[in-house]
């Protein structure tokens, strides 16, 4: 396993209990930004807004 795996692991664990979705559900969410300045990991904010029904601005 690598140090990004690992980061995305525990990442994906704390995003599941902050936002009810299961971890292994957020660790699949996580991904590589389109951009590489924007760093090493994404989450579509946008697509988690919508399924928790709130304004993600």
């Amino acid at each position: 396993m690598t140090a990004l795996e690992t980061v995305k692991r525990e990442l994906s664990v704390r995003l599941s209990a902050e936002t009810g979705i299961e971890a292994g559900e957020c660790f699949d969410l996580l991904e590589k930004p389109k951009k590489p300045e924007f760093g090493e990991l994404a989450f579509p904010c946008f697509a988690l807004a919508k399924r928790l029904k709130v304004s993600p601005v």
